[in-house]
């Protein structure tokens, strides 16, 4: 069977240093297959990111969709 590539991502790092999308999951307390889903489309809900950043040291900017990113990093006087 041919093995996916994984694009760099957040959530790809996260991957490698769990070791594989199981222990990842149990780690997180997800299922197998939520953890699937977020390496296809490249970023994990909010929640998680904040979880994985805690975790493995992975910047939420690099974990969460592209559409939130720049939101990240607002001034404190902004939030």
């Amino acid at each position: 069977m041919k093995k996916s590539k994984i694009p760099p991502s957040g959530i790809a790092d996260a991957l490698q240093q769990a070791g594989n999308q199981v222990a990842l999951a149990q780690q997180l307390g997800v299922t197998q297959q939520a953890v699937s889903i977020w390496l296809r489309r490249g970023w994990v809900p909010v929640r998680r990111a904040l979880e994985i950043e805690a975790q493995f040291g992975i910047p939420r900017s690099r974990l969460i969709s592209p559409r939130l990113a720049d939101l990240v990093d607002l001034p404190e006087s902004a939030q």
